[in-house]
């Protein structure tokens, strides 16, 4: 199996071996797959690429009646069973795996996926292109997670932290939801879009996402009453300072892969388009610049074998 990976700072083309499956698991032939810096940051010695959507090519002994069948693979694969599971906190189960970085990812021409965490194209999902649905295995259900948990509506005021593709589709959500949308990119940013857009200092809805921002920042600028809500940010925060701000803060490691079939849902009936979001080529030894690229003008890279 071929499989691409970062070796001395070079992005390269390996035989990688196939694994043995376990009775619930499945292997994907890679159709299309997001690929962003972080990705690359966070691989290691893994083949990078952490959601993607791709074909049922092999299942285990458990899994015959997912052969054949188009799925989406989000980055996150927990044991489902455990306590931590059962309520609903899969993101911090003790034996959660992720793609890309605990175990070979989707820059491979297969990958091994639990069948639990899998969701199938079927049932009016079929028509999402295959650009699309690696868009809405990653960045999309990245995005949709942290609004959902926010609990966002029409009216409330978005404040969005960061400078990648999340942060540009959480803008979109929360305004064909009918929300008040504030972007920044650092605290100067903030400070000023709320005191332009929310002089009233009413409560806001702060999402962190995927940029240099991080929870210090978040809690810095929020206004009293505030719900903010963190996925994977960077840098220290201040328990007192938390204390003392008035804010109800969560965080979010990954989104909850149940969340999928909704969030494909979105894009399968129209009503979000995700092709702005967008930038698609050929995965090759160029593709960590063409990631980093894509990012930077609020892009996801979605690539192809």
């Amino acid at each position: 199996m071929q499989a691409w990976s970062l070796e001395h700072n070079q992005f390269i083309q390996r035989d990688n071996e196939e694994v043995a499956l376990l009775p619930a698991q499945v292997r994907v032939s890679v159709e299309h797959l997001c690929l962003a810096p972080s990705d690359l940051e966070q691989a290691g010695a893994c083949v990078p690429g952490a959601a993607l959507v791709g074909r049922v090519v092999e299942t285990g002994a458990a899994a015959s009646a997912w052969q054949d069948v188009r799925v989406l693979v989000p980055p996150l694969q927990s044991c489902g069973e455990c306590e931590t599971c059962r309520c609903g906190f899969v993101g911090v189960c003790p034996s959660r795996v992720i793609l890309g970085t605990d175990i070979d990812g989707a820059c491979a021409e297969t990958i091994v996926a639990h069948t639990r965490w899998v969701t199938p194209l079927s049932n009016g999902l079929e028509g999402i292109s295959g650009i699309e649905a690696a868009f809405v295995a990653g960045p999309l259900l990245t995005a949709y997670g942290l609004f959902a948990r926010a609990g966002t509506g029409a009216g409330d005021v978005v404040l969005v932290l960061g400078q990648g593709p999340v942060a540009a589709v959480l803008c979109h959500l929360a305004e064909i939801r009918g929300a008040k949308v504030l972007r920044a990119q650092s605290q100067d940013q903030a400070i000023s879009a709320i005191a332009e857009h929310n002089s009233q200092k009413l409560p806001m809805r702060v999402l962190v996402c995927d940029g240099p921002q991080n929870c210090e920042v978040a809690v810095a600028v929020a206004t009293s009453g505030s719900i903010v809500v963190s996925q994977l940010s960077q840098g220290a925060l201040s328990v007192s300072a938390l204390l003392q701000s008035e804010l109800t803060f969560v965080a979010i490691p990954f989104a909850h892969p149940d969340l999928l079939p909704e969030t494909a849902a979105m894009v399968a009936k129209g009503d979000l388009a995700v092709s702005e979001f967008i930038v698609a080529e050929k995965l090759g030894v160029g593709s960590p610049e063409a990631a980093q690229n894509a990012f930077a003008s609020g892009k996801c890279l979605i690539a192809h074998h």
